[in-house]
């Protein structure tokens, strides 16, 4: 997991992701980590779909392993547009 937390972290100094913030002020939260599970946040459009699914890929063939998806659960806003969740739920 630490790798993937790495793999995040470049990606949002890069600008490729953008947290979410629960309101105005608040910093921006785009991973959260516990034990083998981890949360990423972020906001469903086409580019940072995309990255997301690129960063997932980058993780799994960089380690050699598969991502679950029997044990990957996906939970989007009702503000989700309908191409962002068909773009980002294609594997």
């Amino acid at each position: 997991m630490e790798e993937l937390s790495a793999l995040v972290k470049r990606a949002k100094g890069r600008w490729d992701i953008h947290g979410v913030k629960v309101c105005r002020v608040a910093p921006s939260v785009n991973h959260l980590l516990f034990a083998n599970d981890c949360y990423l946040f972020f906001p469903t459009n086409d580019k940072e779909c995309l990255e997301v699914q690129h960063l997932l890929q980058l993780y799994g063939t960089t380690l050699g392993q598969v991502i679950s998806y029997l044990n990957f659960e996906i939970q989007f806003s009702r503000n989700c547009n309908t191409r962002s969740f068909e773009n980002l739920v294609q594997p």
